[in-house]
């Protein structure tokens, strides 16, 4: 039964629609207010209130709130050379609901219970966000739809405003549902599980995400690494490299398929662009390869013109499309970033606001090594290793789609903190 009066019941509801994306409730201007918003706020006033009446214990680790104190600091202070600044509120309202967000998940995760609980929202979130990808999949390909995006196919996108949103999503879940699927675990749903699992690697690879493929590699290799380092279940070289060729034949089969039933255009079909895609990784010859260099190579610039103040959260655009300020109207955004967070960062926020958050970065990676090694609980560790390798793998995506405008890195990050300040679970 779920307890309304409990801020636990709010904060899963916050995670579960975070994977209805880019849906908006309702908008000011360029603000958008979103489904999750609406439980992380109760939650947060009701865990404000039982603190106020019941002397509730709040759990604040001052490591982590200190540095996130400077890295805000550090975004009221880009105000100062914000060509916009209605877009530095909105990115500062934005992200100073994922810290809520990242804190209140620190608060709920303090039993075996609420951990594996959350660890269940997060697949059956992801369960619901699969489905109407695979359904808006079809929908979106049939003759005569109009294409998105300039391909010659609509990528999946699910709820998600564009389709590296929802690959970056994939990612994130793909941590926790993989280290259940190599532990040989039960925690969630079989049917649940299995579905969500094989509707994420159909959909992974015509998402065309190269950040999200190459974060779902790494995501494979630590959870097999640090399950059998920490000896959660022995599985022989040989049975993971079955494993990772089952998932690799799966998926080229997945991509053949729908090659198959999604007409040709320019000449080419679906598995040839992925198959340059793929190669692309390699060579960056691709013209969005390209255009990516280019824009790094702005952003670096620009961080070290602004070195202390950078040129305002959410205003990266003004260097990648060379807008100039004009009667404090809107321009039209194409370009929204750089694709790259530490290029975003250092340009919007300076050295100080990129120093603080590659600290609060490190913090969480460090302090998340050592305190998997003090869990016993078979259970807890398949979920902290699912946590630590979606956080991994959503930073590895983060080098060609920022994570840190999304709430899962702020998740995962949260359940590894927990995990940190909870070690005698």
């Amino acid at each position: 039964m779920l307890n309304f009066t409990d801020p636990v019941t709010y904060i899963f509801l916050s995670v579960f629609f975070t994977a209805l994306g880019g849906i908006s409730l309702y908008n000011i201007g360029p603000i958008h207010f979103r489904p999750y918003q609406i439980p992380l706020i109760i939650a947060l006033l009701l865990l404000i209130f039982k603190f106020l009446i019941s002397n509730k214990k709040i759990v604040l680790p001052i490591q982590f709130f200190l540095v996130l104190l400077i890295f805000y600091i550090t975004i009221i202070i880009s105000f100062l050379n914000a060509p916009f600044p209605i877009l530095t509120l909105k990115q500062s309202i934005l992200l100073f609901l994922y810290v809520i967000l990242y804190f209140l998940i620190i608060n709920v995760c303090t039993n075996k219970k609420n951990i594996l609980q959350l660890h269940k929202v997060i697949i059956f979130s992801c369960f619901v966000a699969c489905v109407y990808g695979v359904i808006m999949l079809v929908l979106t390909n049939l003759p005569n739809h109009g294409r998105e995006g300039g391909y010659f196919y609509s990528r999946p996108r699910s709820f998600f405003v564009e389709p590296n949103e929802f690959g970056e999503y994939l990612v994130f879940v793909f941590g926790y549902i993989f280290s259940e699927y190599a532990s040989r675990k039960k925690i969630v749903n079989r049917r649940i599980f299995w579905i969500t699992f094989y509707l994420i690697l159909i959909l992974l690879v015509p998402n065309m995400s190269r950040g999200s493929w190459l974060g779902c590699v790494v995501i494979m290799f630590l959870v097999f690494y640090y399950q059998d380092k920490l000896k959660l279940i022995k599985v022989n070289f040989a049975k993971k490299i079955k494993t990772v060729f089952f998932i690799f034949c799966f998926s080229v089969i997945t991509l053949l398929v729908v090659s198959k039933f999604i007409p040709k255009r320019w000449n080419m079909s679906v598995a040839e662009v992925v198959t340059s895609r793929i190669s692309s990784l390699f060579s960056g010859t691709d013209a969005t390869s390209s255009i990516r260099i280019d824009s790094n190579k702005k952003a670096f610039k620009t961080m070290f013109e602004y070195p202390f103040t950078g040129i305002g959260l959410g205003n990266a655009f003004t260097v990648m499309q060379d807008v100039k300020k004009n009667d404090g109207k809107l321009p039209n955004v194409i370009v929204a970033t750089s694709s790259n967070f530490i290029a975003d960062l250092g340009m919007e926020l300076g050295l100080f606001g990129l120093g603080s958050f590659i600290l609060f970065l490190f913090f969480v990676f460090f302090k998340g090594i050592f305190s998997l090694k003090k869990i016993k609980d078979t259970d807890l560790l398949v979920v902290y290793i699912g946590a630590f390798a979606s956080y991994i793998g959503l930073l590895i995506n983060s080098l060609t789609y920022s994570s840190y405008l999304l709430p899962f890195l702020w998740i995962s990050a949260g359940i590894i903190s927990a995990g940190v300040i909870n070690d005698e679970l």
